[in-house]
């Protein structure tokens, strides 16, 4: 059987890039909610339900104030290299925070490491944001990149709980943090030679932090799809918010079982979550806001019941479907958002994002203990339950209008922005040419251009390496990144070079017509188009030096 070149495996078995990304993402949300529930046990040990909402509290507030701030920042410089840095941080601070509890220091000290911590963590989600379409050759390819993250995501989520579950009932709280900051460190590592397309920031678009952090509120307020991934996503981590309390009070007081019990039924929810993110590998290349709104009405369903049926046994099964729900759910969720965003404000959306995330984790924090404390656990879990069903009907037609809006070319974008030629290209006719760019692949040892030929169109190379061949000698060599063709069509001549694909070579061509208005329609982009024209044409690399004119 032969397995299609956006497949999941396939992505994974071809790709280090994607496998380090995969594994870090995975040790990350592992080491979160491993951590997260460990916490929320330790503040409940000395306050109850009480403070360890408030620890949740003063925990995630800072962290979703601080969400947009780093987004920007995100953006401003490479995303990999912010996410290497996330992961170191997260690391270190989680190690001083086992170091502390080990010497059996002052909780406060405990509780500003984590919150460093807290901080830390919200440049992961932005920056993965921008990493994952860098990596994509293909729309497809981009959602099951997103699968693969949420299958290592949810395996993690699975596993660290219960690792964490296992550890406190032979060991102490100390110890989970330690063996947690050591694997964030590991994710640092793989990370932190990830490198990707160059993308130099344009004129103009060096504002303040504060304005392009309300240039991004803007833009969600008055993008319809946007504005609703966000919201979908803020109700669903205010329930993951209010699981996080419920579930240790839930084990400990009405089930009458142990800290590592509460630790193992958050597993469940992970266990269930790799089961959904395989279930996920069916949304590629469908549509993706009908399994949004069913993974949103399985989630509430399943939460639902826990309030009605009682029982150890049926709180296991019914979380473990919730889990499947809501790794479908991130899925559809994280791709709609990556396709509805303008290319220039991915990472700023992201941070908003991550900032209704986090926002929505302290205020479920905050009313899990007061709705149990008034209502009781069992009617709290039915509450909360509803909330993405309610959210869901109450904006049923523009859900469903989701994925026609979702049509921004991402992958397309982030390429062809990556490219000198286009720098200057304002945001509108970089997302037409990227529309119009068509994918061509290139079998190794095939000609994507020869000498002397008339020029068609414009290539910029996706995927693999090429050589550029001028009266039989190598001038130069092609790869990700970097485009070619452009001399044919910029001066009017026959191609000046031939270009041969030494590896397997993916494309997007740019037809003539596309090409010239879009470069020469534009003030500056005509000068930058010149100056490597002219670079090519005397034999030296366009790419040696920057491309600013």
């Amino acid at each position: 059987m032969t397995i299609p070149s956006s497949s999941p495996l396939r992505v994974i078995a071809r790709d280090r890039s994607a496998r380090r990304l995969a594994l870090a993402y995975g040790i990350f949300n592992g080491a979160e909610y491993a951590v997260w529930v460990t916490l929320i046990v330790y503040a409940y040990r000395r306050g109850g339900a009480s403070e360890s909402g408030l620890v949740a509290l003063t925990q995630l507030l800072p962290a979703a104030a601080a969400a947009p701030i780093v987004g920007v920042l995100s953006q401003r410089r490479a995303p990999e290299h912010m996410l290497a840095m996330g992961y170191w941080i997260q690391g270190t601070a989680l190690g001083c925070a086992a170091l502390t509890v080990a010497i059996d220091g002052p909780p406060l000290i405990v509780y500003g490491f984590m919150l460093v911590m807290s901080i830390a963590i919200t440049t992961t989600r932005p920056a993965q944001a921008l990493v994952t379409p860098r990596l994509a050759k293909s729309p497809n390819e981009l959602t099951a990149l997103n699968v693969v993250t949420e299958w290592t995501a949810q395996g993690a989520i699975f596993v660290a709980p219960a690792i964490a579950g296992a550890m406190l009932t032979v060991s102490s709280f100390a110890s989970v943090f330690a063996t947690f900051s050591a694997a964030l460190i590991i994710g640092a590592v793989a990370v932190s030679g990830l490198s990707g397309p160059v993308t130099p920031i344009p004129t103009g678009e060096s504002a303040s932090v504060w304005s392009q952090i309300l240039g991004a509120a803007r833009l969600a307020s008055r993008d319809r799809a946007i504005r609703l991934v966000l919201l979908l996503g803020g109700v669903s981590f205010v329930v993951v918010g209010a699981l996080d309390v419920m579930i240790v009070v839930l084990v400990i007081e009405q089930l009458h079982g142990t800290v590592s019990e509460a630790a193992w039924m958050t597993a469940a929810l992970g266990a269930g979550g790799i089961v959904g993110a395989g279930a996920s590998t069916l949304l590629i290349g469908r549509r993706l806001a009908p399994a949004l709104g069913t993974a949103a009405f399985g989630i509430g369903v399943s939460l639902t019941l826990v309030g009605f049926i009682p029982g150890q046994a049926a709180a296991y099964a019914l979380l473990f479907a919730a889990g499947l729900g809501q790794a479908v759910f991130a899925v559809a969720g994280h791709s709609l958002l990556q396709r509805c965003c303008p290319t220039d404000s991915v990472g700023r959306i992201f941070a908003l994002f991550e900032s209704f995330a986090t926002f929505g984790l302290a205020i479920g924090a905050i009313a899990a203990p007061a709705m149990i404390s008034g209502l009781g656990t069992d009617s709290a879990f039915i509450l909360v339950g509803l909330a993405l069903p309610v959210t869901v009907a109450c904006t049923i037609r523009s859900l469903w209008r989701l994925d026609d809006a979702a049509n921004v070319p991402i992958v397309e974008l982030l390429l062809l922005r990556s490219l000198p030629i286009f720098l200057h290209l304002p945001p509108p006719a970089l997302e037409g040419l990227a529309r119009n760019a068509t994918p061509v692949d290139f079998p190794a040892g095939t000609l994507l251009m020869s000498q002397g030929e008339p020029g068609d169109r414009y290539l910029a190379i996706a995927q693999g390496d090429a050589e550029v061949v001028r009266n039989g000698l190598v001038i130069a060599h092609r790869s990700r990144g970097e485009g070619v063709g452009e001399i044919a069509l910029l001066r009017r001549v026959p191609r000046t070079a031939t270009v041969r694909a030494q590896t397997a070579v993916r494309a997007f061509a740019i037809e003539r017509h596309d090409f010239l208005v879009a470069v020469l329609g534009h003030d500056a982009t005509p000068v930058s188009a010149d100056r490597i024209s002219a670079a090519i044409a005397d034999g030296v690399d366009e790419f040696s030096d920057s491309p600013n004119p």
